[in-house]
């Protein structure tokens, strides 16, 4: 039986745990929302990927069988209310969908490293239990690497 993630506080570094399904199947389409039973999904430190010294997590049967991962990591916020700003950063070679508590967030077609201020969607936080939800793509199945690091910073009023 594996363990279960407890939820952070708040932000996500880019060495934090997460739960990973890979893209060769289709999750449950639930698998987004907070509650969601994710126990039977992989586990493992940020820094997804393959062919290359970023991957904590090397998913070396990626190349030429799928092109996209899903992951998943549960936070807490105390108070959504003090939260002034959130910060979503993806260290990736291609494109991503990222979801927060079941909602889509921000869809990117480009590769990048760089900070997007996604504190519009601080509405959709909640006291308590909260989840970061991302579908990672490579830019091609058949790719030589693949990159795949999320963070999430919180910037408190």
């Amino acid at each position: 039986m594996k363990k279960s993630i407890k939820p952070e506080s708040q932000d996500i570094p880019d060495d934090a745990e997460w739960r990973l399904f890979k893209g060769d199947k289709k999750p449950h389409f639930k698998w987004n929302h907070i509650g969601f039973d994710d126990k039977m999904w992989l586990r493992g430190k940020s820094g997804f990927g393959y062919g290359n010294r970023k991957s904590k997590f090397e998913l070396s049967d990626m190349r030429g069988n799928y092109d996209h991962i899903f992951v998943r990591r549960e936070f807490t916020v105390d108070d959504p209310d003090a939260i002034e700003k959130v910060l979503l950063t993806i260290n990736s070679d291609g494109a991503f969908i990222a979801y927060l508590n079941g909602i889509e967030i921000i869809r990117n077609k480009l590769r990048m490293n760089e900070e997007l201020d996604i504190s519009g969607f601080t509405h959709e936080l909640l006291p308590g239990t909260n989840v970061l939800s991302i579908t990672g793509f490579n830019n091609r199945i058949g790719s030589k690497y693949f990159t795949f690091i999320p963070t999430l910073k919180f910037i408190k009023r």
